[in-house]
């Protein structure tokens, strides 16, 4: 979530930079899912399966088929590491 709110800062503050940015959140519990969306996530997906080919469609679905060019994993959960990996694989 403190990437939401950094990136969010930058976008106040008219800070320059060469990039459309979109904020995307994953998580388990629905309650941070909520969070995220009040800090200015542009989305915010349950991860509700462990399966993490399955999450990287959902992303690609939320990003309207275009894949992150970044993606950051904060967790450390198995699951969570292969959706980094699915997500920003076709770079």
């Amino acid at each position: 979530m403190q990437c939401i709110k950094t990136g969010r800062s930058c976008q106040e503050r008219q800070i320059q930079v060469n990039a459309v940015f979109y904020f995307s959140y994953t998580d388990i519990s629905q309650s941070r899912l909520d969070f995220a969306k009040q800090l200015g996530a542009d989305h915010a997906i349950l991860a509700d399966t462990r399966d993490g080919l399955e999450m990287s469609k959902r992303v690609k679905s939320a990003f309207g088929d275009h894949m992150p060019e970044v993606t950051i994993e904060c967790s450390g959960a198995e699951s969570a590491t292969q959706l980094a990996i699915y997500v920003s694989e076709n770079l």
